[in-house]
């Protein structure tokens, strides 16, 4: 049981680094001179949405990136909690474990929120839209790099 608990943190770990490197490979300015390569696709660049679809979009990716910052922000601060606990005077692994479960809790809440933004914002896309979106998602996915965790080996 203590196994596949491991390997089910492994494996949100790994969903929210992707999901925050993908957030932040889309927010954050590049250098024009450190690309190799072509310039990343925006996806509202590559399924070619409507001004009402595009109005839509942004609404709902602003929306999302507030809400994706504020939760990650409190993973943060549980980690910093975490690591107190880990390194007191007499470490308590009851108050420990049950703040593992917190920051556990909203490592899920982030999966849940990515989930239910990428349903959201695919439900007014036509089915060509929806399939150059899926497309889009799955070459991001390959494109990351291999996941990579001391211990999840």
């Amino acid at each position: 049981m203590m196994r596949l608990k491991f390997w089910l943190l492994c494996l949100s770990i790994a969903l929210n680094i992707f999901f925050v490197g993908t957030y932040l490979t889309d927010r954050l300015p590049q250098s024009t001179t450190s690309r190799i390569g072509p310039a990343p696709v925006m996806p509202y660049e590559a399924i070619d949405l409507s001004k009402e679809q595009q109005r839509v979009f942004d609404a709902e990716r602003d929306r999302f990136h507030g809400q994706m910052m504020e939760t990650r922000h409190s993973i943060r601060s549980k980690q910093d909690e975490l690591i107190q606990l880990l390194f007191a005077e007499k470490p308590d692994r009851t108050v420990i474990y049950s703040k593992q479960q917190e920051i556990l809790a909203l490592q899920d809440k982030v999966q849940h929120d990515v989930i239910a933004h990428i349903l959201d914002i695919r439900a007014p896309l036509s089915k060509e839209q929806r399939d150059r979106f899926s497309a889009l998602l799955r070459q991001r996915m390959a494109q990351q790099a291999p996941f990579n965790l001391p211990g999840c080996n």
